[in-house]
């Protein structure tokens, strides 16, 4: 049975999880979701420019033909592929969220509780995804793929 006022879909489980975050739970009471979300796009685009500049330097390091071996073996330690998954969060929230807003504010979607029940689910998946693939070592893409892309 359905109780009123009972919102169902892909995040529901995410929020009470999300809710126990004593500074987040807080903010989301007081301001609500969408407070706490824009907040979240802010600090992501931050972390984006972060993440820009530590990826030039370190693929800059490692442009010289005498490359240390020492330095790739820190490149594809454990604690750099922790980074690398985080990296992939931060870019994975941005984008569904920019999405978000983009629907929001061009096309009038204005059932911000599902959309951001649908971002938070969906970064959680892409998380995972992301997790596994960095677990299985299979980070190919074809070179249909890759150029599909590039010219998109």
């Amino acid at each position: 049975m359905k109780i009123p006022g009972e919102s169902r879909g892909i995040g529901t489980s995410f929020i009470p999880i999300l809710e126990k975050l004593p500074v987040l739970s807080w903010y989301a009471k007081t301001r609500g979701w969408h407070y706490v979300i824009s907040w979240l796009h802010r600090f992501t685009g931050i972390g984006l420019i972060i993440m820009l500049i530590v990826h030039m330097y370190t693929l800059s390091s490692l442009q010289t033909p005498d490359v240390d071996p020492a330095k790739i073996k820190v490149i594809v330690s454990p604690v750099f592929l922790f980074l690398a998954w985080a990296s992939s969060l931060v870019v994975g929230f941005h984008a569904l969220n920019g999405g978000r807003l983009i629907l929001y504010e061009l096309f009038g979607k204005r059932s911000d509780e599902a959309m951001i029940r649908w971002t938070f689910g969906l970064s959680a998946a892409y998380a995972a995804m992301v997790g596994l693939m960095m677990m299985m070592k299979n980070q190919h893409v074809s070179t249909f793929f890759f150029w599909l892309m590039a010219f998109y």
